[in-house]
C-alpha cells in the first residue's frame, strides 16, 4: 500500500490521542504493521465514501485492503457504503469470499440483505453468472418471492444460461420455469434455437417434461429441422440423446407414416451427410447402432464411388470396418480428395497422402495393398515421392515415415531415395519436424542421413523462432538439445536473433526450464543482457505473470537497476496489463514500491464510458452476458456503431445475435446502413458477414444502393483479388449480362488496376465478351488515350487476334504500319525510361507488361534484356505463373531465355514444370546476381571519365589505387575492429600476418573473424587487397583472380582505373556535394559500397525485419563467413552505386525537377516583379481569396507565365540532363505549367515561388522606410 494512501487513513480516521505517537514515529510500515492490524477502527461512512472518491488509483484502491484493518461487523457497513457509491454493483461480494460466509453475514445484517432486495437485477445477475447456487437456494427458501419476481422479469436471461450450463440445481429452476408461462413465450419466440443449445446433461432432464406437457413442440421442430438437430448431436458426439429423439419420432410418426422407414430417410438425407458426420468425427456408436438397425442399407452406401474420402475417414479409427470400408473396385491410385480427422482437420490429396498424414500404418498396409493389384510400384509412387514424404512427416508417426522409406528402397530398389527427396524438398520435411516438435522424426532424420545433409537445412531456420506458431513444441527442450547437436555455434545467432525473441516466448509461455537453458547456452545472465532486452524480459514476465523470472529479475539485479527498468512500463504498457488485472505481478511490483496507474480516457457520460468500454472489448461471449437493456442502448450508441466494430473485428456470431434479439432495431439499421457494412465487409474480406448480409436483404427485400460498377472501382485499384472472385462468383457482377455502357465503364475501371491478377481474375469472360466483336473492341479501346492499354496488350498477346488488329487498322484507312511501328517506338521508349530510374516498385506491373509485348512482337530488343537485368524487376519476372518464360520458350528466344533462367526463382519454376525440356542445350549460367550497366549509366560514366581525365593522367590511376588503400589503412587504425573478452577490449591488427600472431584460441578467433567481417573500413580495404588472405576457400574460381603465387584475390585488376576515378569524384573538394551530402558523408558512401562488394555473396540470404510502426520489411543478412566478392558485373554495379551526392553524378528524380521548376519560377517573378507591383500583388491576392473578387482574379491573370519561358525551363532542363530528362517528365513539367481559365500560376506557384518574393521585397522596403524615418526627423531639425 502506497505510504500516501496509509497517511490519508490516518488522518481521516486515527484518534487524535494517537496521532503524535505514529507521527513521531512517522514511518508509514509501523502504521500499517501495529496500527492498522491491532487497533480498533471507528468509521465514518459518509468521509469514507469520499475517501472512496478520492483513492481511485486503478487496481489499488482501498476495497483491497479492507480486510487487514476491519473488523467483520465494519466489513459489512463499508460494504454497504461502498455498495450505495459504486451503483450498488456487488462491492460486498469480493470481501465475502465463500457462499456461507455471504449467508451468515445476510442473517447478521438488515443492511446487506435490504441492498441486495432493493437492487435484485444487480446481485441475482451476478450470482448467475457466477454460478451461486447456495445463494439462489437461499433465496429460494427464505426470500422466494423476491427471487421469483425477479426470474420472471429476466427469463430469458436465466434461460439463456440454463441452457448453456450444465449445473443441475440450474436446470431445476429451468423445468420450474416450464410450469410458467414465460417458458412458453421464450420457446415461441426462439424456435429451435432453443433446443440448438440444449446440451446432453440439459436435455436427458428436460426430456420428460418436454413430452409431458409440449410433445408437439419437440414433433414440430424435429420435422421441420430436416435432421439439422440430429447430425448436430452427431457432431457433439451425444449418440444416446440422438437414439433417444429418433425413437421418440418415429413413434410420434408412426400412425401418420405406418410404412415410413424413417432410418432410411435420415441416412439418405443431404448426400448422406449425416454418416459423413459420424466418420469424419470419429462417432463408432452411431455406426453400432446403424449396423444394428440397417446393415444392409449402410454397406450398399459406403460402397458408393464418391464416398472414398469418408471410407479414409472412417477407417483411420474405425479399423474393423477395413474391408467393408474400402473395396477392391472402388479404389483408385490416382484419386484425389480430401478427408477429415477427428480434430476436424482437412487433409487434401492423393489417397496415400491422406493416409500418410493419418497416421495409421495399418491403414496404409491395407490401402497399399489393394493399390498394388492395380499397378507398379513405380507408378504408384510416380512423381509422388516428394510430396509423400512431407504428407509422412505431417502425419508425425515415425512408423509411417519408416514404412514409406521402406517400400521406396525395397520396392524400386533406390537406396539413396531418402537423401534425394530431402534435398528435392529444400530440407523442409526437417524444418516441419522441428516446427511440430517431434524429437522422435528428428532423431529418426540423423539416424538416417549424414550430418552435412542435416546441416544444410540451417538457413531454413533462420526464421524459426520469428513466428509464434507451435511455440510450446518447436521451443520444448528435446527440439532446443537437438537444435544444438546439430548446428552447434550458428544456434546461438538463432537464438539471438530478433532481440532474443526466443527467450520471450519461452517466458510467455511459462516454458522456464527452455528459458533457463537458452540463458545457459548464450553464456548469459539477465544482468549481461542489452538494456532493452532486460527491458522486454522484464515486460513479457510481469504481462505473463511469470512468477519464476520475476523471482531470478529480483536475484540477479539491484534494486536500482529494477527501478531503472521500470522506466518502460509507460501507459502504452500499463494501459494492457493493468486490464489483465495479474495480481502475482502487481504484488512483485509493490515490492520495489511501484504503482501502476493509468490516467482514464475522457468520456463525457458513465453511459458513453460504458458502451466505448463494451465496443473496444467487443465479443460474442461478453455480448451474450448482456441483458435487452443493455444490449439496446450498445445498438443504439454513436450511430450504431458497434455494427461497423462487429464487421472489422469479423463478428459474425455478433451480428447473429443481434439480428436475433433486437429485431426490429436490426431492420431499421440494415435498411439505413446495410449497403455500407455490405461493402466494408467485402473490403476488409469478411465473406461469411458477407453471405449473411446478402440473407438479410433477401430475406427483407432490401436493395443495395450503390453503383455496383463504381464500387468494382475501388475493388479494381486496390487490388483485392478474394473480394473480386466473391463477386463475381456469387453472381452479384454479371459481366455477360451488361449493357454496352456499363460494360466499357467496368473496361475503364479494369484499365486503372496495375495488377494482371486482377484481370486473370475476369479473364474469360473479358475475353470472351470482347472477342464477340473485335472491330467494336478494337474501337474501343484505340482510342488514342491510355485507357483500354492493359486490355489491348493483353488481347493481342494471342497472335490471331494480333493479326486481326492489324487488319483492322488497315482497313479503317490508318497508315498501318505507322500505327504499328509506332506502338513497338512506344513500347521500347517506355523501357529505356523504366530502365534509367531502375523500375521503381510502383511500375513494376506496367514493366512487365511492355516486356511481355516485346517478347510476343518485337522479337529480342536490347531494351528488353537490359530491363531483365534491373534487380527489382528480376525480383518480379516469375509473377504471373511464369509466364514470361514460358512465351520466351514460345517465340524461341535464346538470348531472354538465358537471361530469365539466370533469376532463381524463374529457374526453380520452370524447372518444377518441365517448361525448358526442348533447351537443355542452352548453356545456363548460375552466377548473375548483377546486373550490367545501362546505357544510359555507361554514359554517365564516360562523362565523369571526360571530365577528370586530364588530371587523372597527371597522377596515374595505378598511384590513385594505392593512396586510397592508404587512406583506408588510415580509416582503420582511427577506429579499428575490436574483441570483447573478459570486460577487456582486443584490438585487432590491421593486417592478416599480425592476426595470426595473436595464437588466439578457436572460439575467440571465431568471434574476432566476425569483427572484422562487421567492420566496412576493413571489409573494404580487404576488396582490394592483392593477394586478400580472409577470401572464402571454396570461392568460384570464375569469381575471383589469382596472382604469379596462387593467391586469390577479388576480381577487380580490370576496374582499377574506375576505382581510382570515382575515388578522386568522391573526394573532390572543388565540387560540392549535393542532395545533402557532406564530403565526408560522400566519401563514407564510396567505402561503404566497396565493402558491399567485399561480401556481396555472404549476404543472400533474406530475413524480415520488423518497423517500429509495426509493418516490416526484407533485408539482406550477413552469413558471416570468410569473404565472398562480387563478380565482375557486380563490381561495375557496386563501382556506379559508389558515387553519390556528385554534381556531375546525380540522379534525376520528380522531387529534384519539382525543385528545378520552383527555383525557376521564383527567379522570373524575382526579375518581373517591383516593390510597387508587389503592394498590389499581394492585395489583389487578399481580395481574391476572401471575396473571390474577379477584377483581382483577373489581375492575377497578368501573372501567368508566358509559353516561351516555360519552353526556355524545358531546353534549360535538357541541356542540364540531356537524356535524364525524358519525355515522362517533360509531361511532368508541361502539367505543373497547364491552367485553364479558372485558375493561374500566381495562385498554382504562390506558395512555394510568388510568396517569398512577395515577402523579400516587402521586407527590403519595410528597412528602407525604417532608415528613411530617422532622416527626415534630422532634416527637419
Amino acid at each position: 500500500m502506497p505510504s500516501k494512501l496509509l497517511q490519508k487513513i490516518f488522518q481521516e480516521f486515527v484518534p487524535q490521542e494517537l496521532k503524535q505517537k505514529y507521527f513521531r514515529q512517522g514511518i508509514a510500515q509501523e502504521i500499517e504493521m501495529n496500527y492498522l492490524q491491532h487497533v480498533p477502527v471507528s468509521l465514518d461512512l459518509e468521509k469514507l465514501k469520499s475517501f472512496n472518491d478520492e483513492l481511485k488509483i486503478q487496481t489499488l484502491i482501498l476495497v483491497n485492503f479492507a480486510p487487514q484493518f476491519l473488523t467483520d461487523d465494519q466489513i459489512l457497513d463499508f460494504a454497504y457504503a461502498l455498495d450505495i457509491k459504486k451503483s450498488h454493483l456487488c462491492a460486498v461480494l469480493p470481501y465475502l469470499k465463500k457462499s456461507n460466509m455471504i449467508i451468515e453475514c445476510l442473517e447478521k445484517s438488515q443492511k446487506v440483505l435490504q441492498v441486495i432486495k432493493t437492487y435484485p437485477n444487480d446481485y441475482f445477475t451476478y450470482f448467475l453468472h457466477h454460478e451461486q447456487t447456495e445463494l439462489m437456494a437461499y433465496f429460494a427458501e427464505n426470500h422466494r418471492d423476491t427471487l421469483t419476481q425477479w426470474i420472471e422479469q429476466n427469463h430469458e436471461q436465466v434461460l439463456d444460461f440454463c441452457l448453456e450450463t450444465k449445473n443441475k440445481d440450474w436446470i431445476d429452476i429451468l423445468l420450474h420455469l416450464i410450469e410458467q408461462n414465460t417458458f412458453t413465450q421464450y420457446v415461441d419466440a426462439h424456435g429451435h434455437l432453443f433446443f440448438e443449445k440444449l446440451n446432453e446433461t440439459c436435455f436427458q432432464y428436460l426430456l420428460i417434461s418436454l413430452k409431458d406437457y409440449h410433445p408437439e413442440w419437440l414433433k414440430d421442430f424435429l420435422c421441420a429441422d430436416q435432421f439439422n438437430y440430429f447430425n448436430h448431436l452427431i457432431q457433439k458426439g451425444f449418440i444416446f440423446l440422438l437414439i433417444e429423439l429418433f425413437v421418440f419420432l418415429e413413434d410420434i410418426l408412426q400412425d401418420t407414416y405406418p410404412n415410413m422407414n424413417l432410418l432410411k430417410v435420415f441416412l439418405y438425407s443431404k448426400n448422406f451427410r449425416a454418416i459423413h458426420m459420424a466418420a469424419q468425427h470419429g462417432q463408432e456408436a452411431f455406426f453400432d447402432w446403424v449396423m444394428q438397425k440397417h446393415a444392409a442399407e449402410l454397406a450398399k452406401i459406403i460402397k458408393l464411388p464418391h464416398c472414398l474420402a469418408l471410407k479414409i475417414s472412417v477407417a483411420y479409427k474405425h479399423k474393423g470396418l477395413f474391408k467393408l470400408l474400402l473395396p477392391q473396385s472402388n479404389l483408385k491410385p490416382n484419386w484425389y480428395g480430401h478427408a477429415q480427422d477427428f480434430e476436424g482437420i482437412y487433409y487434401d490429396g492423393n489417397i496415400l497422402n491422406i493416409a500418410l498424414r493419418f497416421g495409421n500404418v495399418e491403414l496404409l498396409d491395407e490401402i497399399y495393398g489393394l493399390l498394388r493389384l492395380q499397378q507398379e510400384p513405380e507408378q504408384i509412387f510416380f512423381n509422388n515421392q516428394d510430396d509423400l514424404l512431407l504428407s509422412a512427416v505431417e502425419g508425425h508417426q515415425v512408423e509411417c515415415l519408416e514404412w514409406l522409406v521402406n517400400k521406396l528402397e525395397s520396392e524400386i530398389t533406390r537406396p539413396d531415395v531418402l537423401e534425394e527427396m530431402v534435398r528435392v524438398n529444400n530440407y523442409s520435411v526437417i524444418y516441419e519436424a522441428a516446427l511440430n516438435g517431434n524429437r522422435g522424426l528428428l532423431d529418426w532424420f540423423s539416424q538416417r542421413l549424414d550430418n552435412e545433409i542435416i546441416e544444410e537445412s540451417y538457413p531454413l531456420f533462420r526464421d524459426f523462432f520469428k513466428s509464434e506458431d507451435n511455440i510450446e513444441k518447436k521451443l520444448s527442450l528435446p527440439i532446443l538439445e537437438w537444435l544444438e547437436t546439430v548446428f552447434n555455434a550458428r544456434l546461438v545467432n538463432l537464438l539471438k536473433g530478433e532481440c532474443y525473441i526466443s527467450l520471450m516466448q519461452a517466458i510467455k509461455c511459462g516454458m522456464n526450464e527452455s528459458a533457463f537453458w537458452i540463458l545457459e547456452l548464450i553464456h548469459e545472465k539477465i544482468p549481461n543482457l542489452p538494456k532493452r532486452t532486460q527491458e522486454s524480459v522484464l515486460q513479457v514476465a510481469l504481462l505473463s505473470e511469470n512468477q519464476t523470472f520475476l523471482n531470478l529479475i529480483s536475484e540477479q539485479l539491484s534494486k536500482r537497476a529494477i527501478e531503472k527498468l521500470m522506466k518502460v512500463l509507460d501507459e502504452d504498457f500499463l494501459r494492457p496489463f493493468l486490464m489483465k488485472s495479474p495480481e502475482k505481478s502487481l504484488e512483485w511490483l509493490r515490492q520495489y514500491h511501484f504503482y501502476p496507474t493509468v490516467t482514464e480516457e475522457p468520456t463525457s457520460t458513465p453511459k458513453i464510458k460504458w458502451c466505448a468500454e463494451q465496443i473496444h472489448s467487443l465479443s460474442f461471449a461478453n455480448l451474450k452476458n448482456l441483458n435487452l437493456k443493455n444490449l439496446k442502448k450498445l445498438a443504439q450508441y454513436d450511430d450504431a456503431r458497434v455494427f461497423e466494430v462487429c464487421v472489422h473485428k469479423g463478428q459474425l456470431k455478433c451480428l447473429e445475435y443481434f439480428s436475433q434479439k433486437l429485431p426490429r432495431q436490426f431492420v431499421e439499421i440494415i435498411s439505413t446502413e446495410g449497403s455500407h457494412l455490405f461493402k466494408t465487409s467485402l473490403i476488409q474480406q469478411e465473406f461469411g458477414i458477407t453471405d449473411f448480409f446478402l440473407r438479410k436483404f433477401k430475406e427483407l427485400d432490401i436493395t443495395l444502393d450503390f453503383d455496383i460498377i463504381d464500387f468494382i472501382s475501388e475493388i479494381f485499384i486496390s487490388e483485392n483479388i478474394p473480394a473480386l472472385i466473391w463477386i463475381l462468383e456469387t453472381g452479384l457482377l454479371k459481366i455477360e449480362d451488361l449493357s454496352e455502357h456499363a460494360f466499357k465503364k467496368l473496361i475503364e475501371h479494369l484499365c486503372m488496376a496495375d495488377s494482371l491478377m486482377v484481370l486473370e481474375c475476369i479473364d474469360d469472360v473479358i475475353q470472351i465478351r470482347l472477342k464477340q466483336n473485335l472491330p467494336a473492341t478494337f474501337e474501343m479501346l484505340d482510342d488514342g488515350s491510355e485507357v483500354g492499354e492493359t486490355i489491348l496488350h493483353r488481347l493481342i498477346l494471342d497472335m490471331n487476334i494480333f493479326e486481326a488488329y492489324e487488319t483492322f487498322l488497315y482497313s479503317n484507312t490508318r497508315r498501318h504500319y505507322k500505327k504499328i511501328d509506332s506502338l513497338v517506338q512506344d513500347v521500347r521508349s517506355n523501357l529505356e525510361d523504366l530502365i534509367v530510374h531502375q523500375c521503381p516498385y510502383e511500375q513494376l506491373p506496367r514493366a512487365f507488361r511492355l516486356v511481355q509485348f516485346s517478347i510476343t512482337h518485337t522479337r529480342c530488343t536490347p531494351q528488353v534484356v537490359n530491363m531483365l537485368q534491373v534487380e527489382s524487376f528480376r525480383n518480379y519476372a516469375y509473377t504471373n505463373d511464369n509466364l514470361l518464360i514460358r512465351l520466351a520458350l514460345k517465340m524461341d528466344e535464346e538470348l531472354i531465355i538465358e537471361h530469365l533462367l539466370s533469376i532463381p526463382e524463374v529457374k526453380t519454376l520452370a524447372e518444377q514444370n518441365q517448361f525448358y525440356r526442348q533447351e537443355q542445350s542452352i548453356n545456363i549460367g548460375n552466377e548473375s546476381s548483377m546486373k550490367n550497366l545501362s546505357f544510359f549509366e555507361e554514359l554517365e560514366l564516360k562523362e565523369l571519365a571526360e571530365h577528370y581525365h586530364s588530371m587523372i593522367s597527371v597522377i596515374g590511376s595505378t598511384s590513385l589505387f594505392e593512396a586510397l588503400k592508404l587512406k583506408l589503412a588510415e580509416e582503420y587504425e582511427k577506429n579499428p575492429a575490436k574483441l570483447s573478452y573478459k570486460r577487456r577490449q582486443i584490438t585487432l591488427p590491421l593486417t592478416y600476418e599480425n592476426f595470426e600472431g595473436l595464437n588466439l584460441p578457436s572460439g575467440l578467433k571465431t568471434m574476432a573473424l566476425e569483427a572484422y567481417y562487421k567492420h566496412q573500413v576493413h571489409t573494404a580495404l580487404r576488396f582490394l587487397s592483392q593477394p586478400n588472405d580472409w577470401i572464402h576457400p571454396d570461392m568460384d574460381e570464375d569469381l575471383i583472380e589469382f596472382d604469379e603465387n596462387g593467391e586469390a584475390s577479388a576480381a577487380i585488376t580490370p576496374f582499377i582505373p574506375e576505382i581510382a576515378l570515382l575515388y578522386f569524384a568522391a573526394t573532390d573538394e572543388a565540387m560540392k556535394p549535393t542532395e545533402d551530402f557532406t564530403l565526408e558523408s560522400r566519401w563514407q558512401n564510396f567505402y561503404i559500397q566497396l565493402a558491399l562488394a567485399g561480401r556481396s555473396h555472404n549476404c543472400e540470404q533474406e530475413v524480415e525485419i520488423e518497423r517500429g510502426d509495426g509493418t516490416t520489411y526484407i533485408a539482406e543478412e550477413d552469413d558471416l563467413e570468410p569473404d565472398k566478392p562480387t563478380c565482375a558485373r557486380g563490381v561495375r554495379r557496386h563501382l556506379y552505386q559508389s558515387l553519390l551526392g556528385h554534381p556531375l553524378f546525380s540522379l534525376l528524380t520528380p522531387d529534384l525537377v519539382k525543385q528545378e521548376l520552383y527555383s525557376y519560377v521564383f527567379n522570373y517573378y524575382q526579375t518581373t516583379i517591383d516593390e510597387e507591383f508587389a503592394v498590389r500583388i499581394g492585395q489583389a491576392f487578399d481580395d481574391y481569396i476572401m471575396e473571390l473578387d474577379q477584377d483581382a482574379f483577373q489581375f492575377l491573370k497578368k501573372l501567368d507565365i508566358p509559353q516561351a519561358i516555360q519552353q526556355q525551363f524545358i531546353d534549360l532542363m535538357r541541356s542540364k540532363f540531356k537524356l535524364k530528362f525524358t519525355a515522362e517528365y517533360e509531361k511532368m513539367v508541361s502539367d505543373m505549367f497547364k491552367i485553364t481559365e479558372t485558375d493561374a500560376h500566381a495562385i498554382n506557384f504562390h506558395q512555394k515561388c510568388l510568396q517569398p518574393v512577395l515577402d523579400r521585397l516587402m521586407q527590403k522596403r519595410k528597412t528602407e522606410d525604417e532608415q528613411e524615418g530617422p532622416n527626415k526627423r534630422a532634416c527637419s531639425r
